[in-house]
């Protein structure tokens, strides 16, 4: 999970927001408490830089609703 997370960082320092998007995805809907929220903070910034703003809104939302103790 951790080496996915990784390639992500690489792909979105690269501008390869794509790329970038499908592996923080495939880490953020995993059950792990270490990369899964800073996957799905990641994943909101890949939405937002490609322009696929309703995308990064939804992303970001799912922050919001967990730190309200909602579920996803």
């Amino acid at each position: 999970l951790e080496a996915r997370f990784r390639v992500g960082e690489l792909h979105f320092e690269a501008g390869e927001l794509d790329a970038a998007v499908a592996a923080y995805a495939a880490v953020a809907g995993a059950d792990d408490d270490r990369f899964a929220p800073i996957a799905r903070y990641k994943l909101g910034w890949s939405h937002y830089k490609r322009g696929a703003y309703p995308d990064a809104i939804a992303a970001f939302q799912v922050l919001v609703d967990l730190a309200d103790g909602g579920a996803t």
